[in-house]
Parts: structure tokens; sequence; C-alpha cells
């Protein structure tokens, strides 16, 4: 199964994604396939610092630390679309109050893509910093499409997986997140159980919330070999020029 790019839908309908799995089980790769199809403007919280480390992007922009109020429009070039990332200072006291107001800049700017790398950093049970609580909870309506990962699924406020429109499963996901997953969800849990645990490297489970009914896909490892990197595209395009 291919990956679903989020700007290939219908745009007055935002999607939500949430990627689960252990440290190299391929949770960012996938993450980084949907950041990399989406057509405007886009934030990344790259928690780990390395999200787009391993993709160069000529263009992205990193933000300060602290992060500004608001986007900045002044940086933008030619109409373009605008890549924004923010790392945060991890040794700071406050540095998850940064990625929340990091959150609430994708929000008032809307019609954006906001990728949270690492979820477990603003996105606790009880969604405890407000501008994550209302870009999860009104996201939709100011047409923020959101794609969270993580290695966990304990810990995190249940409305990232339940509220979800895909769930992407990779190896490695404890038996506590198996189960919260497969209860968000609305899944056997039996079933999903025992889907979780035969996963191969990289294979992955893939639920599908909009079909109707549901569907809960066996994917096989995403075919690295045919991508195509947005530096190197930006270099073939610029050399054509």
């Amino acid at each position: 199964m291919s990956v679903l790019a989020p700007g290939a839908g219908d745009r007055d309908h935002p999607l939500q994604y949430f990627v689960v799995g252990r440290k190299r089980s391929g949770k960012s790769e996938y993450t980084y396939r949907l950041w990399d199809t989406w057509d405007g403007d886009r934030v990344v919280v790259d928690v780990t610092g390395d999200f787009i480390g391993k993709h160069p992007e000529p263009d992205t922009v990193t933000l300060p630390v602290p992060p500004p109020a608001r986007w900045p429009e002044e940086l933008r070039k030619d109409d373009q679309r605008m890549s924004l990332r923010y790392v945060p200072d991890i040794k700071a006291p406050d540095w998850q109050a940064d990625c929340d107001r990091v959150v609430g800049l994708a929000y008032d700017h809307g019609d954006t893509l906001l990728v949270v790398e690492e979820v477990s950093a603003v996105g606790a049970g009880g969604l405890p910093f407000p501008r994550t609580r209302q870009a999860l909870h009104h996201g939709g309506h100011v047409g923020l499409y959101i794609i969270a990962n993580g290695p966990r699924a304990k810990g995190i406020d249940p409305l990232w997986i339940a509220q979800a429109d895909e769930v992407v499963v990779f190896p490695g996901v404890g038996p506590l997140d198996r189960k919260r997953i497969a209860e968000c969800i609305n899944w056997d849990a039996r079933d999903f159980d025992q889907r979780a645990r035969n996963l191969g490297q990289y294979e992955h489970l893939r639920y599908v919330a909009g079909l109707v009914p549901p569907e809960l896909w066996e994917c096989g490892p995403l075919p690295l070999a045919e991508r195509q990197t947005t530096a190197e595209r930006y270099v073939d395009e610029h050399q054509e020029a």
C-alpha cells in the first residue's frame, strides 16, 4: 500500500495521523513521506532535531528559541510555500511550553500541515498545554492537518489516536501500547495484538478510519529505493533551469 498524501484529499476536511513504533522502526520515515507530499505551508516540531536533518531541505526556515508568537510571513520568498522547523532546547525548563507555542503558531496560520515529531513532548494525557489542546479539538475548523508520531501510545492523550483518520503502527510497540491503540480505534484487542506482534522489520499496520467499515491493513516496508529526496529534486530542478 502506498502512503496517502494529505494534500491529495479534500482540503476542506483536514486529516489527522498517528504514527507509532520504536526507534529506527520506520515511523519517522513514514512521517517524512507525508510531510514531503504536502504542497502548502508546513511546520514541524522537531524534538529530536533530526527529522529534517535526515532529509536536508534548502528552503526550510529554522525558528529561533524561543519561537515567535506569529507565523514569520516576512520571510516568505516569491509567494512560495513556507516550511518551518522548530528544534526546542530540551534543557530549558519551559521547552514544552515553547513547543506548544509553535503548535499555536500553526493553528493561527491555518491551512497548514503540522508535524509533531515525538508527540509525548506536548501531547500528554489531559492535554495540559493550551494551544495543543486547541489544535487537537478544533484544528479541523481552521484547515490544520496534524501528523503526530512517537514510540508509545500510553501516556499521551487518547484523542491523538481516537480522532486520527489513520493510525500507523510499526514494530516494537509494547503490550500496554497495543492495548491502548486497540481500545482507541475500537478494534478487537486480540486480533490487533497478534498482528502488531507479528510485524517484521519496517513492516507496519495501517488503520484507515475513513473507510466503511474501517479497515486494518498489513503493509510491507516502504520502497526506499524509489524515493527521491526533496534536496535531490531541488538540485535537479535548478540544474534544468
